[in-house]
């Protein structure tokens, strides 16, 4: 009796690949060159964090690693900059029902960003989303580069182009 099928046999429907895409929480972290500084995207995951992190919540990881980076003592830098987690560019990825979403501050210190961001959270076609609340804001940045003793040379002002809802109108019902 023969075992292999034969070639009429239908082929096994294949199973969907898995989504390898990740979500959560990323910074822009400064590290130190002699020319200069070059900026890394550092997300939760390289950092060993849960990616429905807050960014309040990773802040305090994320100042143990910049001070490692930059030659400084943890606790010193925890202790000057606890409260300054808007001091660096941020952002966020979520994956709602529609698909990928990466929420940022259009703030990124690399003209390269995305790429950087897609590449880093495996995202394929993801969504973007401006919001003000990713945004350096405030005395964060200028806190951080007082910390670190140096410029950073930040863009801190509201974008120009950034995509934004409309106001409503004064008229508009809202339901």
């Amino acid at each position: 009796m023969n075992s292999r099928p034969s070639d009429s046999a239908q082929p096994r429907p294949r199973r969907p690949l898995p989504d390898l895409s990740l979500t959560g929480a990323y910074y822009w972290l400064p590290k130190p060159r002699p020319d200069g500084i070059t900026w890394d995207l550092v997300t939760c995951h390289d950092l060993g964090v849960w990616d429905g992190v807050s960014h309040r919540q990773f802040w305090p990881t994320v100042l143990d690693f910049l001070a490692t980076t930059w030659g400084n003592e943890p606790k010193v830098l925890r202790s000057r900059l606890r409260d300054h987690h808007t001091g660096l560019s941020r952002g966020r990825i979520t994956h709602p029902k529609s698909g990928y979403l990466i929420i940022h501050g259009d703030d990124a210190p690399v003209s390269d960003w995305l790429e950087q961001v897609k590449e880093r959270f495996r995202l394929i076609s993801p969504t973007l989303c401006y919001t003000e609340h990713e945004r350096m804001m405030g005395d964060d940045p200028q806190a951080v580069q007082l910390a670190l003793g140096i410029s950073l040379n930040l863009d801190t002002t509201s974008p120009s182009t950034a995509p934004s809802t409309p106001p409503a109108s004064p008229d508009s019902n809202f339901v």
